[in-house]
């Protein structure tokens, strides 16, 4: 006996392909906030693959260039940065930190929903996993908690060639 289940049929336009595997998956949350209010729009949202464990959109959607995480090839940015740095030359990166996400509650309170600015959301660990990779020494990597901060809801890594 098996209990698998099969997944209903859905539209193509709820589906888009990893930007790093290629691997078509399904919108998992629609939409995005503006304020305190949230526009679900069919095909707008947020996207999930376990390849890297992180979020994505729909790059056609970006609006607004806001960092690395607004990026279309993030990771292959990364490595340029990192061969055109000096050795000892450190970076900091601040983006979106998933893990300030409630996904008991509503993900659209997360500050940085908006698939219109964030194209790719990392879990903290796996995106220090991607620098080291590229060759990056990780000096620090935090959430950050403080609620005064000017970058609320991010993480922040301090990296080092």
């Amino acid at each position: 006996m098996s209990i698998a289940q099969e997944l209903s049929v859905v539209s193509e336009e709820f589906i888009e392909p990893c930007p790093f595997c290629g691997r078509p998956n399904r919108m998992v949350v629609k939409g995005e906030r503006h304020g305190s209010e949230r526009e679900l729009y069919p095909d707008m949202g947020y996207y999930f693959c376990n390849c890297k464990n992180f979020f994505y959109s729909k790059f056609k959607d970006i609006t607004k260039d806001v960092g690395l995480h607004s990026k279309e090839h993030p990771l292959e940015d990364l490595k340029k940065t990192f061969e055109e740095m000096e050795d000892g030359e450190t970076l900091c990166i601040v983006m979106p930190d998933i893990f300030f996400v409630d996904w008991q509650q509503d993900p659209y309170e997360f500050l940085h929903w908006d698939p219109r600015t964030t194209y790719t959301l990392w879990n903290l660990d796996q995106f220090c996993g991607e620098t080291e990779t590229i060759g990056f020494k990780v000096l620090s990597a935090e959430h950050d908690f403080n609620p005064a901060t000017e970058n609320q809801q991010t993480m922040v890594i301090m990296l080092e060639k």
